[in-house]
């Protein structure tokens, strides 16, 4: 009965449909299915079909005294109501524990995360990950002269670009002077362009919307980086930080392909569109924004987590700070993360 199922065209229109998360959970079904959902073309289908939607938020902390990194990482999974946090699912750390060492987690893009090794290093040769959590399969790369742990790395995956019926595409890009590690060719390339900035980058702040990848700085502008045509510029922050006492806490994201600057002043929320600027109910709170992806805001507040729905301006808890690791509150890392079946490991 399965057999003649497969040998029609009926099961992969019907299973294409569905989301990551379900097909995940089928594969376990039969080999039939197994073999089905892992196929590449299958997959590019269903990228075709399925918008990747934001499961949650990876996050990893930081010592403030000491540039020993946390190895422990936490997966805060998105929370709807209050309701869920008390029967929902619970903040997991065990995300990379199919990598072959504790890792740094650098950038994610469309269901990929890069890492590198923590340092100090277990070996002499500090590794860089590109991994998918979801099927648990990762490649390592050639590193890097310029890797340690100040390195700022920037991935970029475009599945709707760059087809995954053969092999998976990838880059990943260092600042500044940009260095381009391209999986297809398995090698880094300098590039010629170079970007003149007087800011520091904020590390692991890396944005990949519209073939463009952004950087947030630590001052008043956003520098920018086209892959493609190898073309870098500086983009100004729609409000400046003078006119503040105090800087405000910012982060950028993505929310139906274009880019988001948010900032949390002393007066309340605000979200702008790279074209427009908006402003959204004001909140009052001590608020640090960490994080923004498809129109959810993580926040810490005090000493706990919350999800902002931008949409329907409602805020609800995601977990304590306590769940998520020692020196948690120290400029942590924290990456949108959704599922994704892309197989890394050629065919």
């Amino acid at each position: 009965m399965e057999n003649r199922f497969f040998n029609t065209d009926v099961p992969f229109n019907v299973l294409s449909r569905l989301p990551t998360k379900i097909l995940l959970g089928l594969k376990c079904v039969s080999k039939g299915w197994h073999q089905l959902i892992s196929d590449r073309s299958f997959i590019q289908a269903q990228l075709q079909k399925q918008k990747p939607i934001v499961l949650g938020f990876i996050f990893q902390g930081k010592y403030q005294l000491c540039n020993e990194d946390i190895k422990t990482v936490s997966c805060i999974p998105v929370v709807e109501s209050e309701d869920e946090v008390e029967g929902g699912e619970q903040v997991q750390q065990k995300v990379f524990d199919f990598l072959p060492e504790d890792v740094v987690m650098l950038a994610s893009c469309n269901g990929l995360v890069c890492c590198r090794s923590c340092f100090p290093a277990q070996a002499q040769d500090p590794a860089i990950y590109v991994c998918n959590p979801s099927n648990k399969e990762w490649i390592k790369l050639k590193s890097t002269s310029a890797l340690d742990n100040l390195t700022t790395i920037g991935l970029v995956f475009d599945p709707t670009r760059d087809p995954v019926d053969s092999s998976t595409k990838f880059k990943l890009d260092l600042y500044y002077t940009f260095e381009v590690y391209t999986s297809k060719n398995g090698a880094w390339t300098q590039s010629n362009e170079v970007c003149h900035c007087n800011n520091n980058l904020v590390k692991n702040k890396s944005v990949y919307v519209g073939g463009i990848l952004h950087w947030l700085t630590d001052g008043d502008k956003v520098l920018t980086y086209d892959v493609e045509k190898e073309l870098s510029w500086l983009i100004w922050v729609p409000v400046p930080t003078k006119e503040f006492e105090t800087v405000p806490h910012a982060c950028i994201g993505d929310s139906e392909g274009r880019l988001h600057y948010v900032m949390i002043p002393e007066k309340g929320l605000r979200i702008w569109f790279l074209e427009d600027n908006f402003e959204f109910k004001r909140v009052t709170y001590d608020m640090d924004p960490l994080a923004f992806k498809d129109g959810l805001l993580l926040i810490k507040v005090s000493a706990k987590l919350y999800f902002y729905h931008i949409d329907t301006c409602k805020m609800t808890e995601a977990c304590t700070l306590s769940k998520v690791g020692p020196s948690s509150m120290f400029c942590p890392v924290v990456l949108p993360y959704s599922k994704s079946l892309v197989p890394l490991n050629p065919t």
